[in-house]
């Protein structure tokens, strides 16, 4: 995760991406790799795919109110109404 938050810091998205991708591989219950990689998304414009991993880490970590706000913001962006 640290690996991915520095590249991502150092807007290097495509290798902070491929890291929270492979957390997500090795521990698909880390629900901060899940919001991570869902607020990276979004920032990119993949909002459907953003609100899936949204929705994955509220599943592990029910009630968080911040990924319940990334949650609705993703579906705002989809629906075009940001």
């Amino acid at each position: 995760m640290d690996l991915a938050r520095a590249y991502e810091g150092a807007t290097r998205i495509t290798e902070a991406e491929a890291t929270y991708r492979r957390v997500i591989a090795a521990d698909p219950d880390h629900a901060d790799a899940h919001v991570d990689l869902a607020t990276l998304l979004l920032s990119r414009g993949a909002a459907a795919e953003a609100r899936q991993h949204a929705e994955i880490a509220l599943r592990i970590q029910p009630n968080r109110r911040a990924v319940i706000e990334l949650i609705a913001r993703a579906s705002r962006v989809a629906e075009g109404t940001r």
